[in-house]
C-alpha cells in the first residue's frame, strides 16, 4: 500500500463527513493504493455512532479504531500503529483535501526518496 492517511477525531462527525466526501472525490483520480485510518478519540455516544456509521459507508479502504485515551497525540499514535502504508499522512478531521492530494503526496516521496517529511499550505 502506498499511503495511509491518519485522522484523529473527537465529537466532530459533520467535519468527518466533509473530509470523507473530499477523499471520495480523490479516489477516482488516483492510481495509488491508499487507506484512511480514522481514530475516534473518545467522542460522546451520538458522535461516536455517527463517525462509526460514516466509517462503515466509506467508498474506499478505511480502518476504524476507538481510542479512549484523550488527546490528539493519543489518537494519532493509535492510528499510526494501525497504518499499513509505506507513507503516512496526517491531517485534521476538518480538512477538505483537493482531488489531487493523494497523488501529490505519493509522487513527491517517489521523486524524492531521501525526503522523510513534507508539509503544505493550509487555507482557512
Amino acid at each position: 500500500m502506498d499511503l495511509s492517511i491518519v485522522v484523529s477525531t473527537c465529537n466532530r462527525a459533520e467535519d468527518v463527513e466533509r473530509l470523507l466526501a473530499s477523499l471520495a472525490q480523490a479516489t477516482g483520480r488516483t492510481v495509488h493504493t491508499w487507506e484512511l485510518v480514522l481514530v475516534d478519540n473518545g467522542s460522546e455516544t451520538a458522535a461516536a455512532a455517527a463517525v462509526h456509521r460514516l466509517a462503515t459507508e466509506a467508498p474506499f479502504p478505511l480502518r476504524y479504531a476507538f481510542e479512549r485515551r484523550r488527546g490528539k497525540s493519543s489518537g494519532l499514535n493509535s492510528g499510526i500503529a494501525l497504518a499499513a502504508g509505506r507513507i503516512i499522512a496526517l491531517t485534521d478531521d476538518d480538512t477538505i483535501v483537493p482531488p489531487d492530494w493523494i497523488d501529490r503526496i505519493v509522487d513527491h516521496f517517489d521523486s524524492h526518496p531521501e525526503a522523510t517529511v513534507i508539509g503544505g499550505a493550509v487555507k482557512l
